[in-house]
Formats: C-alpha cells, structure tokens, sequence
C-alpha cells in the first residue's frame, strides 16, 4: 500500500500543483480580490445614561475595505457603523479617533484606510420631559361638512433628548381630514417641532404614533355660479371671449348669508397682449366661507376694438401708449350688449346688491344672467361681459 502511494510521487506532485493553480486561476476569475470604498455613519460610543451625542462632525466617513467580491459585496450592502467612543468625557466638545470593528466585517475583509481617522462629538445632557399632545387638523373636509370636534387617545406624551432641545419643543399630531363626509378615527404620527414649526429629529417622543377621533357637523351650504370682477385690457383692445373652469363654488355660511348670494366674483384681472390664461382668487360675501376651491382658471381672448361695430365713438382720442376704454360693440340679436372693460382711470365696478336683484329680475333666457362689471359663464364654460345698469328694475 505504501508502495503504491510512494510510486511516482514526483508525476503526481506535479498533478496537485497543476490542479493548484487551475484552482487560483478559476478563483481570482469568477471571484477576484478587489478594493472598494463603502461611506459609514459614524456614531458615538461609551455614552453615560444621562449623556447624548447631540452632533457628530462629519457624520459619515469613507473607508476603504480590501477582499474577494462577493464579500466587498455584501458589505456594501450591509456596511457597519463606525464607532468614536467618548467614554469617560464629561458635557462638552471632543476630537474623537474613528475605527471600525473588525467583527462586524464579513469574513476575509479587511479594512485598509480611512479617509477621516478624528471626528468632533459635542455630548450634550439628555432629558425626560412630558408634553401635552397637539393635534393639527389640515385638509378640507367634504363641503357639507365641518370638523366639530375630535378625540385623542394619547393626552400627553414624553420627550427624550438635549436639554436644549426638549424645554424648547412640543409634540403635534397632524391629522388630515381631505374629503372627510363621517366620523372617523385616523392614526397619526406625533411629530416634535420646536417654536418656529421646525422638526426636531434627534428628540425621541414616546409614544410614537396616537389615534384621532373626528366629529363632523352638517353645514348649510350653497352652489352659486363664479362671475368674473373687474378687468382691465390695453388700449385699443376689447374682451372677445371669456371661459371659466370652474363655473361654479360652493358656499357655506348662515341661512341667512347665504340667501343674499346669487354669484361669487373673482379678484380684479389685468389681461397682457392679446390675453392668455390666468388663475384667480374667489372673494367670498360676507358672512359666508368657500368650501370649494377657492381658485378658478380663466381664459380670455381679446380683440380689436375697431374690428366689429361700436356703439359709439370714442369722447376723445388716446394718445400713443396710454390706455383708453374699449368701445363696447353693438348688440347681437338675443344677447346682451357687452359692456365697457374696466381701465386704469375708470375700472369695471363689481355687481351690488340691487343691480344683481334687476339681473336676476330681467331673467336670461339663455341661462347664462349677468351682472353688471362682471361676466357670468353659461353651462357651455364661456362668459362675456355684462352691460351696465344703470336704473332699477320695475317692482
């Protein structure tokens, strides 16, 4: 037997190293040794209990590791922290060594620099404080329905952190109710602000998260068609076409406010060039709230003022680049005249009460009544300006 195993022992020597180095050269093939450079938080060791790091200065370092592939691999898929241990250090300010634990590598890594080897750690006092707990209620609720009222489950909570911090902060709970039409319980997570509404992210709030009861209350509501306020045009220039998207807002408010309101009006529109699409803001009458979007796109087309018939020539020609006011064109056969667009000198006054009164007294077949320095869209979503009046109507 020992015959056999001796018996040509240099041919199969020779055969264990070929087999060696086809070992090696597979190996370093599939998986080589390589370097690469993995970024570690750096955090803060050998903290006392009634001590915290409050900054660590640079929080992240880069260092580069050395191994086969697959393990640099899973590193960086996995890196671990490095560590500046403070222990023993009172409240202050230190420059700490950074290292990293070479049991939290994965087998056959080694580190073989670091870019950074001290960082600075400012350990602060750590304390315990309660807090009343805030809830913060955003969103609008469905437009017939008001919050009226709502629940917490949690009626304090308990801040951890900086000194500093924590006599400085106060817990919140936001809740968004966006189309809320019942009573709900929503969960929410407490946030820890300080004075200015800025988050505090290193003060610890326990708990974490709270539920929210909301109690909604029925309002009065109203739909009302969106007119558009006063407008101002260039000179020589006239309103051709007017659209508002949307046509309509709902309102709530009192029985009372609410009856007086047959239209909302825009805010005041300067229209540039030959006109364009604009975002306005809806005035809400007084008394009364929007519980819809408070916002409308309008669209408006002008045309030259000389290009359909006028009712009547201008009192006195403009002068070169000052803005005059657009001759109001003759009116069509069963549609209102329009009226003037508003000017810098003389602007498009908004409907009062009684001239709304006589508008909605008249009656507009077409579906589409207007009000006097304003337009009034009809159900196909264009608009045109609304003649003037200028007596009361009858009864």
């Amino acid at each position: 037997m020992l015959r056999r195993v001796t018996q040509n022992w240099q041919l199969k020597l020779l055969s264990l190293g070929i087999a060696l180095v086809v070992w090696v050269y597979v190996l370093e093939q599939s998986d080589p040794w390589e370097q690469k450079d993995v970024s570690l938080t750096v955090a803060a060791a050998g903290l006392a209990n009634d001590e915290m790091a409050t900054e660590v200065k640079p929080a992240a370092v880069t260092a580069t590791f050395e191994g086969r592939r697959e393990a640099l691999a899973l590193l960086a898929a996995k890196p671990p922290e490095a560590v500046a241990n403070v222990g023993g250090r009172a409240i202050g300010e230190y420059e700490v060594p950074v290292t990293v634990p070479g049991g939290e590598l994965p087998r056959g890594v080694r580190l073989k620099r670091l870019a950074v080897e001290d960082v600075t750690v400012t350990l602060d006092e750590r304390t315990q404080e309660k807090r009343v707990l805030w809830v913060d209620v955003r969103g609008r609720t469905a437009p017939e329905f008001r919050v009226q009222s709502y629940d917490c489950t949690v009626k304090q909570v308990t801040l951890s952190g900086p000194r500093e911090m924590v006599a400085n902060a106060r817990a919140v709970a936001p809740v968004d109710v966006s189309g809320l039409n019942a009573n709900k319980t929503l969960e929410a997570r407490v946030e820890v602000r300080d004075t200015q509404g800025v988050r505090l992210d290193k003060v610890l709030v326990s708990p974490a998260q709270v539920e929210v009861t909301i109690h909604l209350d029925r309002v009065n509501v109203k739909t009302v068609p969106i007119i558009l306020g006063r407008v101002r045009v260039p000179a020589g220039e006239r309103v051709t076409s007017v659209s508002l998207d949307p046509q309509v807002v709902t309102l709530s408010g009192e029985p009372g406010a609410l009856l007086r309101v047959e239209a909302v009006a825009t805010e005041p529109l300067t229209v540039q060039g030959a006109g364009g699409h604009y975002t306005l803001q809806l005035r809400a009458p007084g008394g009364t709230t929007i519980a819809s979007d408070s916002s409308v796109r309008v669209s408006v087309e002008l045309g030259s003022a000389e290009a359909g018939p006028q009712a009547a020539p201008p009192e006195t020609p403009p002068t070169e680049g000052t803005p005059r006011e657009t001759p109001a064109p003759a009116a069509q056969p069963g549609e209102a005249a329009p009226g003037r667009a508003g000017t810098p000198e003389e602007p498009a006054t908004a409907p009062g009460p009684e001239e709304q009164a006589g508008a909605k007294a008249g009656g507009n077949q077409g579906g589409a009544s207007e009000a006097a320095g304003g337009t009034k869209v009809g159900p196909a979503g264009r608009g045109r300006l609304a003649p003037q009046n200028t007596e009361r109507p009858p009864g």
